[in-house]
């Protein structure tokens, strides 16, 4: 996602500063940047035009295609798509819960660092120190790769949880590969 001069893009706040030479919007107090399917809410944000970069700090409200965030802080590169969240919860397709200290969402992935993990089909939680998510899995199975279970001592390289389409059955099938 490029923003280019065709695309509009509204941002608002109860005061903002621009500054021309660097191309720099700020915004403070109920700040809301509006682009295509994006919409974000926050207490205070930066918009860098020239590198396509928002920050965005305080009571944060991100809202976009297949994804909402609520977070402390975020960071967004339209540019190369990547977000960064800082102690927030992600909310993926109505179907994944994350709730993270920190997470990279990229189009094909999501990294988190001690996150609580919720799968609508699934009947628990799980707590990871980090792991990799690959949300264009979540309709057959829960694919998580590099997760550490520090109570366990445990490392486990790639998991997989099967997610049955009819009636979800008293055990899980788990796959563990080292």
């Amino acid at each position: 996602t490029t923003v280019s001069a065709q695309e509009t893009v509204i941002f608002h706040g109860d005061r903002m500063v621009y500054d021309r030479s660097f191309f720099m919007v700020l915004l403070e107090g109920h700040a809301t940047f509006l682009y295509g399917d994006y919409s974000l809410q926050a207490d205070a944000l930066s918009w860098d035009q020239h590198w396509q970069i928002l920050e965005a700090h305080g009571d944060v409200y991100l809202f976009m295609p297949e994804v909402s965030v609520r977070a402390e802080s975020l960071v967004f590169d339209l540019s190369k798509n990547l977000l960064t969240v800082q102690n927030g919860t992600i909310v993926y397709a109505d179907r994944l819960t994350a709730e993270v200290e920190r997470a990279v969402l990229t189009p094909e992935q999501l990294s988190v660092q001690n996150a609580k993990l919720s799968v609508t089909s699934l009947p628990f939680t799980l707590g990871v120190q980090s792991a990799v998510f690959f949300p264009q899995a979540i309709e057959d199975n829960l694919q998580l790769s590099n997760v550490q279970f520090p109570i366990l001592d445990l490392q486990v390289p790639y998991l997989v949880f099967s997610v049955p389409s009819d009636d979800l059955p008293d055990t899980l099938p788990l796959e563990i590969k080292r």
